[in-house]
């Protein structure tokens, strides 16, 4: 096959970077995934594309390094069936959930259906940009994520929360939240952008600042 630089799609980089150039016909999930993380979760060389926020690409960058990497990475992209996802990728995340909780072996969990998320999120793009025929992801039979029973304030609890909100200057209008964080166990982060302290007052806010000054503070 004649060498030719992989177009990855009409919205993403004309062409991969020079040291990717290889056949088609030989292109690894490893050549892709990199490309993909660049310019579509960084946004690199795609002004029209707005980047992702800092934990997306946290989240997609681990995602990439400590499950898809290591067992799809020297695959040619070609080759990757909805067997191999489940063979090398579904089955390892369930036999490490397994592991760690034994009694939900074979359940779902946000962790599998984040890289299922993930996963079918490239192949899309891969198909798309014409270097699979169809998406493997949707061959897989995915356990469906767990099912979380959610609790929230009554109408009393509510009503005393802005109660207290509407006059914070002189009441503890957190002692609402803590209680109820305390009754349920669930942990609590304080949100930067309703802090007092006067070093928070002088930075410009803004959602991805008041990620940094949150866990600055914390």
């Amino acid at each position: 096959a004649r060498e030719m630089k992989v177009t990855v799609g009409k919205s993403m980089a004309d062409e991969v970077e020079a040291q990717n150039v290889k056949p088609a016909a030989d292109l690894t999930f490893r050549d892709f995934a990199e490309t993909w993380f660049e310019e579509s979760v960084l946004g690199h060389k795609n002004k029209r594309r707005r980047p992702n926020s800092i934990k997306n690409r946290q989240q997609r960058r681990s995602q990439l390094d400590c499950h898809l990497l290591p067992t799809l990475g020297d695959v040619r992209l070609k080759d990757i069936t909805g067997s191999v996802i489940e063979q090398r990728v579904l089955k390892r995340l369930q036999a490490v959930q397994a592991q760690r909780h034994p009694d939900r072996a074979t359940e779902g969990s946000y962790v599998i259906e984040n890289i299922r998320i993930t996963l079918n999120a490239m192949f899309v793009r891969a198909v798309s940009a014409e270097l699979v025929r169809r998406n493997p992801v949707k061959d897989v039979e995915w356990p469906a994520p767990p099912d979380v029973e959610m609790e929230f304030y009554t109408i009393e609890e509510s009503d005393r929360l802005f109660a207290s909100a509407l006059h914070y200057e002189d009441t503890e209008y957190w002692y609402p939240l803590f209680e109820k964080a305390e009754q349920l166990n669930a942990v609590l982060m304080i949100h930067a952008s309703i802090s007092r302290d006067p070093r928070v007052w002088n930075i410009p806010q803004n959602y991805q600042i008041n990620n940094v000054i949150g866990q600055f503070l914390a």
